[in-house]
């Protein structure tokens, strides 16, 4: 686990300064600092950025894309890298990206080249790969710029499947309190008022839910964490592999699965195959931030296939990748020249999303629809246990 340290430090030829550095322990991260030639004069913990690092582990994809945007175009212009990455500093409004812009300062004032600071302050090896092999061919801000409408593209298809969640989950939110206000608040008041009655008439479901509460009340610190304990027992479960099998088995959560999935894997590969990377070495770093277990086993296979000798097009054939990825992209790879194949490799990737798009819209209305309904079970079991019996008792007293 890594955290964050602030230093101050000295390099050999220079004034002080001061930044950030991540590392597992102080000690390792005061040895990052000395392979660069600093002197570090003083450090510390700093709290609040690691705790967001453990929180969020990487930095939000729409920063990162403005400032790969931002620091092409600045070393497109002439400008320096450690000038660069200093004015990029003062703009970043993401604290994981300050950490590691601060790191890739380090490398630059130590007069390292580009990729190098990228793969000293830990940025994915996929960025790292896509700089160096067009740094070498004289065109690293071109790369940056790449990177930067990649990682546009995926925030904003993250994005749309976030907000496809968002509205179920402030309904199930919602609902998740007033049923523990409805046991601690109202159940209460309201057996007080029958207790008052000398001829209250509960119907025998009542009388057992109340016999419940009683005891959820009883404990309440207990029973409060217990129900809290619902919420992460849940994540667990829509993480775990029986969850995505579950999901699988429902044909438009699939669907978007898998387009949603694959629309970063092949705009990804795009990136990796213009800047000339080895395709299997391309196939094997990309198969690391697919999100689908099956999209990262076919990913693996085709890098085995083409490190076997196997053309590209024909690797992506017989990796096991779905049907409306194999005859599309294996066309693509088949085009001709690396410019058609990258244009259609992004080409594809656009439909995809576009896809997205469209189930997107499709899944919002159902799962809306889904909410709706909960909505009202839970306000007919709220009346059940609540204005039924009054209206029962009143009936009685009459």
């Amino acid at each position: 686990m890594n955290f964050v340290y602030h230093f101050e430090a000295k390099p050999q030829n220079g004034p002080v300064f001061s930044g950030k550095v991540m590392a597992t322990s102080m000690e390792l991260a005061q040895s990052k600092l000395s392979q660069q030639g600093l002197r570090v004069i003083e450090m510390r913990m700093n709290a609040s950025d690691s705790l967001d690092l453990i929180v969020r582990k990487t930095a939000n994809g729409r920063e990162m894309a403005q400032f790969y945007k931002t620091l092409g175009r600045r070393l497109g212009n002439g400008s320096g890298l450690e000038q660069s990455l200093e004015e990029s500093m003062e703009f970043t409004l993401d604290s994981v990206l300050s950490v590691i812009i601060s790191m890739m300062l380090v490398a630059a004032k130590n007069g390292a080249n580009i990729d190098t600071c990228m793969q000293y302050a830990g940025i994915d090896k996929r960025d790292v790969a896509v700089i160096r092999a067009l740094r070498e061919a004289g065109d690293a801000p071109r790369g940056l710029g790449d990177l930067a409408s990649e990682y546009q593209q995926t925030y904003s298809l993250k994005r749309k499947l976030r907000s496809v969640f968002l509205e179920p989950l402030s309904i199930l939110s919602f609902s998740y309190a007033l049923i523990w206000g409805v046991f601690v608040f109202a159940v209460p008041r309201i057996q007080h008022f029958y207790a008052q009655l000398p001829n209250a008439s509960l119907p025998g479901y009542v009388k057992s839910l109340y016999a419940f509460v009683d005891m959820f009340d009883a404990h309440i610190v207990v029973s409060t964490v217990l129900y809290l304990l619902i919420v992460p027992l849940l994540i667990l479960i829509i993480r775990s592999p029986l969850w995505a099998t579950v999901r699988d088995n429902i044909p438009s959560f699939r669907a978007l699965s898998e387009r949603s999935d694959h629309a970063m894997i092949w705009a990804s590969y795009a990136l990796l195959y213009e800047a000339a990377i080895n395709r299997a070495e391309a196939a094997e770093l990309i198969s690391k931030s697919a999100k689908r277990m099956d999209s990262r086993a076919a990913l693996a296979n085709m890098a085995i296939a083409m490190r076997r000798g196997r053309e590209p097009a024909r690797a992506v054939a017989v990796a096991g990748f779905p049907r409306f990825v194999q005859g599309a992209v294996a066309n693509y790879l088949r085009s001709g020249s690396a410019d058609d194949v990258v244009e259609g490799l992004r080409l594809f990737s656009q439909n995809l999303a576009e896809d997205v798009d469209l189930l997107s819209e499709r899944i919002t209305t159902l799962a809306r629809n889904a909410m709706y309904i909960l909505m009202g079970v839970i306000i007919f079991f709220v009346a059940m246990i609540t204005a039924v019996p009054m209206i029962e008792t009143a009936l009685h007293q009459v």
